[in-house]
């Protein structure tokens, strides 16, 4: 998505320009989720997590409590690799 926002036509190779791309993408992304979801009533919410998130217990139980309030709050969190 930030590849075709940009006119990029080359996929990047170097981890710094596929963050970038990958952050202008996020938020063209999450718009379209937004804008799909709206049409059913529904909120959406972007969770971010890492590998070292699933790791560790606190971070791994900070995530879940997260999940629980969001899904309270009748919101659907849209799960993303934060790299």
């Amino acid at each position: 998505v930030g590849c075709r926002r940009l006119g990029i036509k080359k996929r990047p190779t170097h981890i710094a320009e596929k963050q970038a791309l990958a952050a202008v993408g996020m938020g063209r992304l999450m718009h379209h989720y937004e804008e799909l979801f709206a049409i059913a009533n529904e909120s959406t919410a972007l969770v971010l997590v890492s590998r070292s998130d699933f790791g560790k217990k606190s971070k791994f139980i900070n995530i879940q409590n997260t999940l629980h309030e969001l899904f309270k709050l009748g919101v659907i969190p849209i799960i993303n690799e934060n790299d």
